[in-house]
């Protein structure tokens, strides 16, 4: 194709010689047509260049179009007349960018071109899905790297150029990063203030330590002090991170060691604790109280160095309280000194500290009394390369002007203290050793090692030993599967079966980690009680005890760690009646609650006629509101007195329906007596005797109506008594005629034939009692 398009362009060429030899032959001066080479024209059925000059005869050529390249495009001219189509479905992509794809057959570029695009993080391109690359997390090294301003963590991953956590030096006394634990700035090692500072701030870099303490009482004089009684208490601790162990010997003058326990602390969480410790010779664990003051390594210290002091958490901080007094008032002959060839630091000085308190005396009147410490303290201590005190040796000498130790005597107008004849002090003596370093978990009884995997219940009979009075000696030991009977009001045990490991002791049993909880399966029933007041729960020993005051049935969740014992409890009563068998001439009702009008009951007529209810003693009875032209008065149940009879007419099928009570639980028989006949209407008043309470705690409401149907004609004597606290306003209406108003300063009577019905509309704005009493008409 090339060489056809260079054909053509030779024929150009000698037509435009031949156009010059036309030109020539005619005689005319030589011309030769010019051409636009630079620009084409074209159309669908090829290509020309356009002439420049004006000679009418300058004609064109047009060449056919050539597309080589098969992009529907003249390779030449560029001219087209064709619309690519492109992929609409998928994307075609590179590592850089996607776009779509020409699916008209041609080789061209693909259209609607981007660069990937991850805003998600997950590797992929949101738009077209290509893996841009596999998501990576990078691996950076737990050490820092740092400069003198910032440290950071950097990549151990094929991208070594990442970094992370990068954050400006955080710097304590010590000169020290309190992040990344570079040395940053240094101090000047002959200020004693600031090297005791430098060395609270490195606290965390003590792992360990022993501690010498003396302490000695003197007799004799100043002059000639005679030792009376000395112990020495050696104590030797490790330090974990977020755990620590001690041991405490106490040794007596001759040697001999009076006491040695060990202990072990755990840090659960901010302000939460745990402690476990070995006394003595015995392998029994203990539980005890743990705090942050166990976790520093010297708050055991025997006796307090000075009373500002007392609190101080770390040798260091002591140290620090005790040179801080050199510049008070009541210091005298302070010195202090550094050697840079020992690298040790000493400072001493005697320190007076007075007190006053007003007391009675002995004829009972105040009087003021001063008491007098005066101090002699001394101390050396060297520091190690990471900023830890690595020895300590230091001393207190006291005396005092009370209690049994009178060395000195105070004169509160001149201020002179005078030492007296038999003057000896108190010394305390101290030789702290510390090692620096990386602290590591040191506690071989963790609480979770503690806490039970599982445990079992059981049910149990057991008794105090009276030979040993907190050894409980079991009888009897039944695996509760899920449901127990207990008696009521009878202490019962469960016990926890193997609920730690058999080295350590029950003292576990009542960590925070035990607890139980108790529901009363019949919520709607007051009658059964789970309130702690009823039933209580304790642990001794591994047993939890039981002293259920009401019969029911419970659930019972017993927890411990992370294991839950949950079983069915149920509370028997033994001495709960048997209720007998109704018929027509009787009603078994219990009393389930003293006082309380609980229990419901009902009888229904057999036939038609008069019932005459005979009610133990003790026992009360009225019928329902609902029920108000059925309601039996209400029986004082708080007497002593006999048998209470009410009669109702009542017909065939109808069903008498009433409440009992008693100041007695128990089982009550009431007796029903049937005769043939009766007036109807008998012994059933229009209503029962109401007791209105308005705004108060039961409240009914501002307004309520009372209504009657009479069976017969007669008369309703209606009476108002104990009225407290606001007024009660009566009216009434028969057969929903016109309201009628109740003036009740007396008794009122409202006369009623058969058939009529009665409402009678109460408004009330405080408490008061209304009785009514039916009368039938002769």
């Amino acid at each position: 194709m090339k060489r056809a398009i260079s054909l053509l362009l030779c024929l150009l060429t000698a037509c435009a010689c031949l156009a010059s030899c036309d030109a020539l032959l005619g005689g005319g001066e030589a011309h030769t047509h010019t051409y636009d080479e630079k620009n084409w024209e074209s159309d669908a059925q090829g290509h020309w260049h356009n002439p420049t000059c004006e000679c009418e005869d300058a004609g064109i050529k047009k060449l056919g179009h050539a597309d080589e390249n098969n992009d529907a495009m003249c390779d030449v001219c560029k001219f087209t007349n064709h619309t690519h189509e492109y992929e609409t479905e998928s994307w075609t992509a590179d590592c850089t960018n996607h776009w779509r794809a020409p699916v008209c057959g041609h080789i061209v570029a693909g259209a609607d071109t981007a660069p990937h695009a991850d805003t998600n993080e997950d590797g992929r391109c949101d738009d077209c899905n290509y893996v841009i690359e596999e998501i990576h997390d990078h691996l950076y090294s737990p050490e820092w790297t740092g400069d003198e301003a910032y440290h950071w963590h950097a990549a151990i991953c094929e991208h070594g150029v990442e970094i992370a956590d990068k954050e400006a030096h955080s710097i304590d006394a010590a000169g020290y990063c309190t992040v990344c634990d570079a040395k940053i700035n240094e101090i000047d090692k002959t200020d004693i203030l600031a090297v005791l500072q430098a060395a609270i701030a490195r606290n965390h870099k003590v792992i360990s330590g022993n501690v010498i303490a003396n302490e000695s009482v003197f007799g004799g004089t100043i002059a000639n002090p005679v030792l009376e009684n000395a112990m020495t208490s050696n104590v030797y601790f490790v330090l974990g991170n977020g755990s620590s162990y001690i041991v405490d010997k106490t040794i007596d003058a001759n040697g001999v060691i009076l006491d040695m326990d060990s202990y072990w602390y755990q840090q659960l969480g901010e302000n939460e604790y745990f402690g476990v410790a070995v006394e003595g010779d015995s392998n029994e664990l203990k539980r005890v109280t743990g705090g942050p003051d166990k976790f520093n390594g010297y708050t055991y210290l025997p006796g307090g160095l000075l009373s500002a002091s007392d609190n101080t958490e770390t040798l260091a901080q002591t140290l620090y309280e005790m040179y801080l007094l050199m510049g008070g008032e009541s210091v005298e002959n302070a010195e202090e000194s550094y050697d840079p060839e020992s690298g040790k630091y000493n400072f001493s000085y005697k320190y007076t500290e007075i007190s006053k308190t007003d007391q009675h005396s002995a004829s009972g009147e105040y009087e003021v009394v001063y008491q007098v410490y005066v101090y002699g303290v001394a101390a050396e201590f060297s520091v190690d390369e990471n900023g830890v005190i690595q020895l300590a040796t230091f001393s207190v000498s006291s005396f005092r002007n009370f209690e049994y130790d009178m060395d000195l005597t105070y004169d509160p107008e001149t201020g002179v203290i005078t030492y007296t004849d038999n003057a000896n002090p108190t010394v305390y003596t101290y030789n702290v050793y510390q090692t620096s370093g990386t602290r590591t978990y040191t506690t071989p009884y963790p609480k979770a090692s503690l806490v039970p995997m599982d445990f079992e219940l059981y049910d149990t009979d057991a008794y105090w030993d009276n030979s040993n009075p907190s050894k409980l000696v079991v009888t009897r030991m039944d695996l509760i599967e899920e449901t127990v009977t207990i008696p009521q009001n009878v202490y019962a045990r469960f016990y926890l079966g193997n609920p730690i490991p058999m080295s350590s002791s029950f003292a576990f049993i009542d960590t925070e980690d035990f607890s139980i909880e108790i529901v009363n399966n019949d919520p709607n029933s007051t009658t059964l009680m789970c309130d702690p007041e009823y039933i209580y729960y304790s642990t001794f020993e591994g047993f939890i005890g039981f002293y259920p005051r009401n019969a029911g049935s419970y659930t019972v969740s017993i927890s411990f760690g992370e294991v839950t014992k949950v079983i069915t409890v149920i509370v028997e009563d033994p001495d709960a009646p048997v209720l007998g068998e109704d018929d027509e001439n009787t009603v078994n009702v219990l009393v389930t609650d003293n006082y309380g009008w609980f229990d419901d009951y009902s009888y229904t007529a057999g036939k038609t006629g008069t019932y005459t209810f005979t009610i133990p003693a003790g026992l009360g009875m009225y019928s329902f509101e609902a029920h108000a032209s059925q309601s039996a008065p209400e029986a004082d149940y708080y007497r002593d007195g006999g048998a209470e009879q009410h009669v109702i007419y009542l017909t065939e099928g109808e069903t008498f329906e009433f409440y009992v009570a008693s100041v007695t639980k128990g089982a009550y028989v009431i007796t029903v007596e049937y005769a043939d006949g009766g007036t109807p209407g008998t012994g059933r008043p229009a209503a029962p005797s109401k007791e209105l309470i308005i705004g108060g705690n039961n409240q009914i409401g501002g307004e309520i109506s009372l209504s009657y149907t009479a069976d017969e004609a007669g008369t309703l004597t209606l009476e108002l008594s104990t009225v407290i606290g606001g007024e009660v306003t009566l009216s009434y209406t028969v057969n929903g005629g016109e309201s009628t108003p109740l003036d009740l300063s007396a008794a009122a009577e409202i006369t009623l034939a058969a058939g009529d019905e009665l409402v009678i509309s109460v408004v009330a704005t405080g408490n008061a009692t209304m009785s009514t009493e039916w009368t039938a008409a002769e």
